[in-house]
This record gives C-alpha cells, sequence and structure tokens, in this order.
C-alpha cells in the first residue's frame, strides 16, 4: 500500500462565477429588437403587440436582475441558529463542523460503534457489517483509521463492535452510521432553512418588482428560486415593464406540454431483462436518508399497487396544481421502480431499484408553467436529487427552461438528473442546462462491447454550447416484471439513484462546492458520477469528439463521459482502491493557476490518473473558459483537456515512470477575458492506486 502521498485525480471544481446582473439575452442569442428598450423585448413579443387590442391581456415571461444573495444569509441568521459561514462550502464543514459531530458521537457511543455503518449486500439483501468515511484528522485514532484503505478501515473497527451492539444499530440505524446521520440530518435541517429563506426571498423580489405595473392576480408563475415570472399583462404595462430598469428581457410566453422521454421499442425479441441492481454501488449503498425527487409528464403516477412498489416505506405521490395522477400509463411506474422499487423474484430474476431505501416523492408537471412550482414543490419536501424524465421540443439553444434549471441547482443545492430526450439529434430542454446532469440511452444488454448509444438518444446542440449529453446509462429495453421500454427516460432514473448512492456515503456533498459573493454552485455529485464514467465502454463509431486537447476524445457528442460505473465512483470516495479528498481554492483570473493550484505528486510507475473537472457557467461570467493541464516536472505538457464551450475536461494519463507531476487548472486565455475579482471553486481529487 502507498503511504504518505500527496494525491490527485478526480478534479471536480466548481467555477463560482457570479452574482449581479445576468445578460440573459446576450448568454441564449434570444432574438430581441426596440432600442427604445434597450433590447430588452424579443422580436415575437414586438410582433405580438402588433397585433392586439390595447387592453387585451398576454402572457409575458419576465427575467429580472438576480438580487443580492447576502439578504438570503442574513434570513438564515436571523431566523435559525446556524452560522452560514460554516455551511457555505464542502471543505469548510468537513474541516469545521465535522470533526465536533464526529468527537461527540466517539465520546457517546464508544470510538468503534459510532463508525459502524450497516449496508445490504446489492445481490442478496444480507447485511452488511462495515465503516463510515468521517474521521477527525486532528486524534491519534482518527487519522491512523482515515490513512488505511476502506476494507482494511471496515476490518478492524467490524472486528471491535459486538455482536449485540451490531444488530442493534443495524436495526435502529440501517445504511448510516451514528456519525453519517448525525451530519446527514444537521445538513439536511440546514438545506431546509436555507431553501425556506431562498424561496421567500426571491418570491418577494419578484413581486415587488411588479407590483407597480400589475395586480397579484395577474401572476402566473414567481419562482421562487430565480429572477423570473411569468404575468398576464396589456400593451401598457408590458411597456412599462420593459423600461424598469431592472428587467433583464422581456418574451411573450407560450405555454407547452412536457412529454416523457421515451421511443417505445417494437419488440422483445432477443432482449435480456435489465436488472437495475446491476446498477448498484455494488458496496451496498442503497440511498438510505436521501430523499428524491422524481417529476412525471402526462399526469403520470405510479402504481402503488405494483409489485416492486407495493408496501414500499418512504414513498409518496404529491398532488400538485390540482393534478391526482393517473397510474394506467407504464412510465411513472417504471421510471420510480428503478429508483425506489424494492427486490423481487420473477421468472427466475432479481429485480431492484438503484436506492431503494431512498425517500421518493413522486409528483406530475404537465405544463412548461408549472415548472418552477414543481421544482419549489419537491425542494420544500426536501429533496436532494431531482429526476425529470420529461422533456420539451426546442430548438438547439440555451432556453429559458435550461436556465430555471440551472438556477434550481445554485440556489436550491439539487443534484438535477435529466433525460437527453429522444428527438433522435436535438437534445431537448431543460437537459441543456449547464450544471444539470444529462443522460443518454446506450443499448447494452443484448449487445456485445462496445456499446452503441440507441437511435433515438439525442445529442446535438449548437457550436456555443457545452456538450450534452454528460453521461450515457442503460435505456434500451429496460425491463421489471410486467413492463419494460426504451428511451433517456429509463436511462435517467439510474443514475438519479446513483447520486442518492454518493450522497448516503458522503452527505457533506448534498452541500455547496464553493460560494462565492455569497452565491452557491454545486457540481461535487456530477463530477463524482463522471469520474466513474468509462469511456472505454461506448462505441466511437459516428461519435465524433466535442472536446479539445489531448484527451479530447474522452468527450463526445453522442456518449458524453461514457458509461455510467458508480461502483467506482464508491471506491474512490471510499478509498477503496483509491485516495480522496476535497481542496477548495481560488482561481485568479490571469490565465495562469495561481499558487495552491498545482498539486504536486509523486507518481509510481503504473500509477493511473483520471482527472475531471466540473465548472458552473451561470452567471455574470457565463462565457468563461476553464482548461485543465497535466505537466511533468519538467512543466513540460504532457496531457491537456482545452475545449472552449465545455463546462466538464476530463484527463487520463498512465503514468509511465515514477516522478512528480502538476495537475492544474487554468483559465483558458483564448476565450472570453475575466477581468475583475477571483473565480474561487473546489477541486476534488485522488489517484489511483489499485484500479
Amino acid at each position: 500500500m502507498k503511504k504518505n502521498r500527496v494525491l490527485s485525480v478526480i478534479t471536480a471544481i466548481t467555477l463560482a462565477a457570479s452574482t449581479g446582473t445576468f445578460n440573459f439575452v446576450n448568454a441564449i442569442s434570444v432574438p430581441v429588437i426596440s432600442s427604445e428598450k434597450e433590447n430588452k423585448m424579443s422580436k415575437e413579443l414586438e410582433e405580438v403587440l402588433n397585433t392586439i387590442e390595447d387592453s387585451e391581456l398576454i402572457p409575458v415571461e419576465i427575467i429580472i436582475k438576480d438580487l443580492d444573495h447576502s439578504i438570503i444569509n442574513k434570513m438564515i441568521e436571523n431566523e435559525s441558529d446556524y452560522d452560514t459561514l460554516l455551511y457555505k462550502d464542502i471543505e469548510t464543514y468537513d474541516t469545521i463542523v465535522a470533526p465536533e459531530i464526529i468527537r461527540e458521537e466517539e465520546e457517546k457511543f464508544g470510538f468503534e460503534n459510532a463508525h459502524l455503518l450497516t449496508l445490504k449486500d446489492p445481490d442478496t439483501d444480507e447485511i452488511i457489517y462495515t465503516a463510515d468515511n468521517y474521521f477527525d484528522s486532528s486524534t491519534v485514532k482518527g487519522k491512523m483509521y482515515s490513512a488505511l484503505s476502506a476494507d482494511i478501515r471496515s476490518e478492524f473497527i467490524v472486528s471491535k463492535v459486538s455482536e449485540e451492539d451490531k444488530k442493534k444499530y443495524a436495526s435502529d440505524n440501517f445504511g448510516m452510521s451514528k456519525i453519517t446521520k448525525r451530519i446527514s440530518d444537521d445538513i439536511d435541517g440546514y438545506m431546509a432553512v436555507r431553501r425556506s429563506c431562498v424561496t421567500r426571498a426571491y418570491e418577494d423580489y419578484n413581486y415587488n418588482m411588479i407590483k407597480n405595473y400589475l395586480n397579484s392576480d395577474h401572476i402566473i408563475c414567481n419562482a421562487g428560486f430565480a429572477p423570473y415570472l411569468i404575468v398576464e399583462a396589456d400593451k401598457n404595462s408590458i411597456n412599462r415593464i420593459a423600461n424598469d430598469e431592472s428587467v433583464v428581457s422581456i418574451d411573450y410566453f407560450v405555454d407547452k406540454e412536457l412529454e416523457p422521454s421515451l421511443a417505445t421499442s417494437n419488440s422483445l425479441t432477443g432482449v435480456t431483462a435489465v436488472q437495475s441492481s446491476a446498477y448498484n454501488s455494488g458496496s451496498g449503498y442503497t440511498g438510505a436518508g436521501v430523499t428524491v425527487g422524481v417529476i412525471e409528464a402526462a399526469s403520470g403516477k405510479y402504481k402503488s399497487t405494483y409489485s416492486m412498489l407495493n408496501g414500499c416505506s418512504n414513498l409518496q405521490f404529491i398532488v400538485n396544481d390540482g393534478i391526482t395522477g393517473n397510474d394506467t400509463p407504464w412510465h411513472a411506474t417504471l421510471v420510480t421502480s428503478i429508483i425506489k422499487g424494492k427486490s423481487v423474484y420473477e421468472n427466475g430474476v432479481y429485480y431492484r431499484g438503484v436506492a431503494p431505501d431512498a425517500n421518493v416523492y413522486q409528483t406530475c408537471c404537465n405544463y412548461l408553467s408549472n415548472v418552477p412550482s414543481t421544482i419549489q414543490l419537491l425542494a420544500s419536501y426536501g429533496c436532494s436529487v431531482i429526476n425529470h424524465s420529461a422533456n420539451l421540443k426546442t430548438s438547439l439553444s440555451y432556453s429559458h427552461d435550461d436556465w430555471l434549471v440551472d438556477n434550481a441547482i445554485r440556489n436550491y443545492g439539487i443534484v438535477f438528473v435529466v433525460s437527453a430526450g429522444n428527438d433522435t439529434t436535438n437534445v431537448q430542454s431543460p437537459a441543456n442546462s449547464y450544471d444539470c446532469i444529462a443522460v443518454g440511452n446506450l443499448n447494452v444488454y443484448g449487445e456485445s462491447l462496445p456499446y452503441d448509444v440507441y437511435s433515438t438518444s439525442a445529442y446535438a446542440e449548437s457550436i456555443y454550447m457545452t456538450n450534452k449529453p454528460d453521461v450515457v446509462a442503460p435505456g434500451t429495453h429496460i425491463i421489471i416484471p410486467d413492463y419494460y421500454d426504451t428511451g433517456t427516460s429509463f436511462s435517467a432514473p439510474m443514475v438519479a439513484g446513483m447520486a442518492a448512492q454518493i450522497l448516503q456515503c458522503k452527505p457533506s456533498l448534498r452541500l455547496p462546492t464553493s460560494t462565492y459573493n455569497n452565491a452557491t454552485y454545486y457540481d461535487a455529485v456530477k463530477a463524482c458520477i463522471i469520474v466513474g464514467a468509462d469511456p472505454t465502454k461506448v462505441s466511437t463509431t459516428d461519435n465524433s469528439v466535442k472536446g479539445a486537447g489531448t484527451c479530447a476524445s474522452l468527450i463526445r457528442n453522442k456518449t458524453g463521459a461514457g458509461l455510467v460505473n458508480v461502483k467506482k465512483t464508491i471506491d474512490v470516495l471510499t478509498n477503496n482502491g483509491y485516495y480522496y479528498g476535497l481542496k477548495k481554492i481560488d482561481l485568479n483570473p490571469n490565465g495562469t493557476s495561481p499558487e495552491g493550484m498545482n498539486f504536486f505528486t509523486g507518481f509510481e510507475t503504473g500509477d493511473k490518473i483520471r482527472a475531471v473537472l466540473c465548472f458552473s457557467k451561470l452567471g455574470e461570467n457565463q462565457n468563461s473558459d476553464l482548461d485543465l493541464i497535466l505537466y511533468d516536472s519538467n512543466m513540460n505538457v504532457i496531457a491537456t483537456s482545452v475545449s472552449a464551450v465545455n463546462n466538464v475536461e476530463i484527463i487520463e494519463y498512465d503514468v509511465p515512470i515514477y516522478g512528480n507531476y502538476f495537475l492544474s487548472v487554468e483559465v483558458n486565455p483564448n476565450g472570453d477575458p475575466i477581468t475583475t475579482g477571483t473565480l474561487p471553486g473546489a477541486v476534488i481529487y485522488s489517484e489511483t492506486w489499485n484500479d
């Protein structure tokens, strides 16, 4: 085993890019006219205004300048005992708050008992006794245990816990140790307060913008997580609103119906049943303690009497906008079963959801106008992950729908998983969201390696946009008892279940990766999923490269970073064959890495470096560009990922000879210049020693 090494690999960096004015019009290239209104009014709205009577009310959507996020922090501190500075990012929490919780639980229950973790074998459902991953390195025992690999550490801890205590803790606290349960509850409590304050702050802020122009009964949608409104207004009110200096853009709103993301198969001939359990972690994580939301279109509701869902605890349908749901369509049942389904054995096959012990809330959202309120509803129920297997037919652009999802991720701290769509080519909103995890459909079962992306799985976007999908998962001929189908609808919930496993394994990943000017950015879970993805499992035939640099082929237009592999991700997080850590940095906008950005690492022959850089483009610096560079000890560039448009960069490198290497994140000098301030981010890093 390697010891005492500075380690570096999965690099997930969040670019904290912004608060203040977000020029949304320029960012998504919405066609606008009228210099009199400072190009705030869209061409379509201008044309509609020319065809209606002065008193006629029409629906318009309004984007305004973002609020000052310090308001939210002040609300949190005035209304609770939480110190927002301690919860501003994962690194701060793990360094200051978590050790205090660890010491308290160790003192209360004893060291080994406090760290004991009970999980389930993914194949047999038998109890596994292991250990958590939180240790206080300031103590002798904590430092010793944290330096051990996961399997050795677990063996030591489990051996010192009595059989009586094992059974007691398995019964009382399944899926989390005493320590991880305390940490999870603490963070969930903070996030609940934060989301409540975010919602009220935005609703009040948005309403104050239009109260001088419209009555409250003219509001169709007031987003509780973004500076966004849909209202009914006449010509005079629209012109007055457009002239308000706080307005960024105003557009004619056309409501659209959401569609399930499926591409129905015609035959079951030669198809092998896909067992969701095949994509479990292999380490026994089942989503315990994590809350997942499921958004369904077409009034879809899971069938509560279905074999994989009947009697499931912590599963609930939520009535939304008066929609009580229809459980006759199979779509909601299949999606929910992939995430939450309990183990069943039929026709010689075991079936089980990816996160059967997660708390799951499923609801319906049939129209575009209800998307913000639906996200807000699920956030109020404490959802850390949302699965959205529904899409809108849109043009190849970064739309308002994508922007709203990015705001939900930033302000509610949600891991948002979206099906890429089944439009054969064009990625469908909101899968073009910068920070969502967009999932494509790979045809895995019944095929041989490398697997092909399914013919209808969407992948095309405008040349200026970041590559989508981010990853691919099985979505072809997905079968559970009595139901089967094909589409990205069924790829996405596999990844949503994986996100729940990750957050169960390391609860502090629910916090921001970084905070800048009080705005929060969440990219750690996305980077963890991408680092485990395998590009070698997908076909490169008719699957061109979207990235740039020596490692450009690691991001492809149809399959993103490749086939997901949550076992590898969990192994990284638990130090099972990998070293793992988290480092926060400040990236200076001078085109080079600042002090502390380079990771000086002694690698041995045969080591494998896989680095994944994720950063957010939401905000005033949405056109900024970061690159990922690997240098040898002589500062020669040996591997690069330097796409001008992607907000995901990936490097892989097989170390040929022992030596020191620098892994560097740098501002692309050819990108749009960033001229003021610093861009803080966070780096998740690890290094393979037993791949």
